[in-house]
Order: structure tokens, then C-alpha cells, then sequence
């Protein structure tokens, strides 16, 4: 029976959590592992599989994280891992809550589950250099938000900050150093070379004239602005007369007779429509004989619409119904064995 005695040696950890860091450096996610390994009371040596795991009960549970460690040198029972050397330990599982390690030996895993000291949480620090917020801090260095910092360096937005450089926004800071948006530039004691800057803190902007026009101007017009009794746009006249965009008409083309197109929903004061309808029908014979019908419009009159209408209980084909001239056409085939007739209908108007 192997028998398994171990500790975390965490020397190694508290060490570097307690050196000065640069702003800029992290914490290893490692952490330095020391166990004594007996079997049935002799120290184990050689080369063994280990697989190390993180929960947050002491039985149960799903693993927070794991690896796994083939051959690992066992030295007269002496083992040393370092944990997070294969899968990196994420630095969010220190967060204060418990935590225990569960360690399989060669597919036999060891019971208990040890619990995981406070050294180790030393991780947490890794937080201090980039971290989501850092309120009243004398340096925040690639903060997400630094409120009210000495200095913000990097930071994602830096509010009230005394010197805030390189950050995306600098809000109040007396100086706002390659910021992409300084919006308060005005309040700003220093904005230097910021990507963007709010309109209303620009002054002593030049402006220079172009274009054929006369005149002068005390300022400067938005580039999507349009004119009241304006004069009309491209897209406005093409929409208007209904044509595509690639083609405009002139003044030329609107002054003349046939020239121009306007679309019937843009007339006004239309006159009505004088509508009327005319029927022709026929008889078509037995035995799948097919016939046409055309129903006809008098003269001075367009056909505007029309249909079919077979008359009888039998079986009819309808071929076509469709304008043929200024008259509606329709085309059966009568498949019964009687003769039937058949009717076609149009709709005739005139102004």
C-alpha cells in the first residue's frame, strides 16, 4: 500500500509576492509543490504519473483545474512539482474562497484532499498592476477605469486623474498626454497631441474658402447638413421622376415636351378613370377541343384588366388568360363529353 505524507512548500511563492515588482511585470501562475512518497512505510523512487487538481469542497464537487504530470521523478520518497507548469493555474481561482488539491499517484488517487494555504493567494496580486478598477491610487498602471489617481498610465479611462498618458479617456486630468479622447479638453490644463477632442473645446480654428462662390462666412457648416428652400439633391430628383441614379435629367430635358418622366404618384389633381367592362364568351366542343376567346375594349379605351369564367360543372384546362392588344385573351381546353361554352371578360377605361 503506498502510503503519501506531503506539504505545499510555499516559501518560493511568498518570496516573490513580497519582492518589488516592476508596474508592468505578473505573478508566475505556478506554484511549488513538495509530498513524501511511502509504500507501506518505504520511501517510493523512480518515475510516476501524477495528475493534480484544484475544487472548492473537500470531497465532491468539479474540478477548478487540473493537469496531469507523466514521469515525474519520486527521489527517495522526496517528491518536487511544480504545479501550473503544464496548464497554467488561472489567477481568478484565489479569490479568498477555500480551496483543496486532490493528487492521483499512478491512477490510484490519494484521500484526502489537502487544503490550500493562504500563501498561496499571494497570486491575487497579479491583479494590482492591470486591474479592472484602481480608485484613489497614487499609480495605476494599464487600469481598466483609475477614479481620482495620482497617476494613470496606460489606463482605459482615467477620471479626475492628475496625469493621465496614453489613456483611451481622460476626463478632467490635468494633463491628458496621447490620449484617444480628452473630453474634457476644456477643463484640461494640458490636452496634448489627443486623437479626438470634443467640438465645443476647439477655438481659433482657420477656415479657407474654395470653390467658385462669392461671399464669406463666420462659420463653418456641418458636411451631411441640408438646405431649408433648398436646392434640390440628386437622389431628390431621381426619386422623384423615378429613374436610377446613374442618369440625371437637365434643365433642358425638364423644359422639353417628352423629354422627362414623372411617376403617376407624384401628379396632383389627376382626373378619374371612366371604367366599364365587355364580355365575348363561346362554345367549345366536346372531346378536349380547345378554343380562344378575346374580349375587346372599344376604341378610345385601354384594357386595364381582365379574366376568364367557363361555364358548366365539368373539367376545363385554362391555357392563358392574359392582354392581347386592347383586348383580354383566354384559352381552354374543354375535356368533357358535351359541349360547354366559355367566357372571357375585360375591363375598358378611358379618361
Amino acid at each position: 500500500m503506498t502510503r503519501f505524507s506531503m506539504g505545499i512548500a510555499a516559501a518560493l511563492a511568498l518570496v516573490v509576492a513580497s519582492e518589488p515588482q516592476p508596474a508592468a511585470a505578473a505573478i508566475s501562475p505556478k506554484l511549488a509543490f513538495t509530498a513524501r512518497v511511502a509504500d507501506a512505510g518505504t520511501p517510493v523512487t523512480g518515475s510516476h504519473n501524477f495528475v493534480f487538481r484544484l475544487f472548492d469542497v473537500a470531497s465532491g464537487g468539479t474540478a477548478l483545474w487540473q493537469e496531469s504530470q507523466p514521469g515525474l521523478a519520486v527521489n527517495a520518497g522526496v517528491l518536487n512539482a511544480t504545479l501550473g507548469a503544464v496548464t497554467p493555474i488561472p489567477a481568478g481561482i484565489f479569490n479568498g474562497a477555500p480551496l483543496f488539491l486532490e493528487v492521483t499517484y499512478d491512477s490510484t488517487t490519494l484521500s484526502p484532499r489537502l487544503d490550500v494555504l493562504a500563501v498561496a493567494y499571494a497570486m491575487r496580486a497579479d491583479a494590482a498592476d492591470n486591474a479592472l478598477q484602481c480608485v484613489n491610487a497614487t499609480n495605476a498602471d494599464n487600469a481598466t477605469t483609475a477614479v481620482n489617481a495620482t497617476n494613470a498610465v496606460n489606463a482605459t479611462n482615467a477620471v479626475n486623474a492628475t496625469n493621465a498618458g496614453h489613456a483611451t479617456t481622460a476626463d478632467s486630468a490635468t494633463t491628458a498626454a496621447t490620449a484617444t479622447t480628452a473630453i474634457s479638453a476644456n477643463s484640461a490644463t494640458t490636452a496634448a497631441t489627443a486623437s479626438s477632442v470634443p467640438w465645443g473645446g476647439v477655438t481659433g480654428v482657420p477656415f479657407t474658402s474654395s470653390g467658385g462662390d462669392n461671399g464669406s462666412a463666420s462659420s463653418i457648416a456641418r458636411g451631411d447638413h441640408l438646405h431649408d428652400g433648398r436646392y434640390y439633391t440628386e437622389t431628390e430628383v431621381n426619386n422623384a421622376f423615378g429613374v436610377v441614379a446613374a442618369s440625371v435629367y437637365t434643365k433642358t430635358n425638364l423644359q422639353t415636351s417628352g423629354q422627362a418622366q414623372v411617376h403617376w404618384g407624384n401628379i396632383t389633381s389627376k382626373p378619374t378613370l371612366a371604367c366599364s367592362s365587355v364580355a365575348t364568351s363561346r362554345s367549345i366542343g366536346a372531346g378536349a377541343y380547345s378554343g380562344i376567346v378575346e374580349a375587346c375594349c372599344p376604341s378610345g379605351t385601354i384594357v386595364t384588366g381582365g379574366g376568364f369564367l367557363p361555364h358548366g360543372s365539368l373539367t376545363w384546362v385554362i391555357l392563358t388568360s392574359l392582354p392581347w392588344g386592347n383586348c383580354w385573351q383566354a384559352e381552354a381546353i374543354n375535356n368533357a363529353g358535351v359541349t360547354q361554352s366559355f367566357e372571357s371578360f375585360a375591363r375598358c377605361c378611358h379618361l
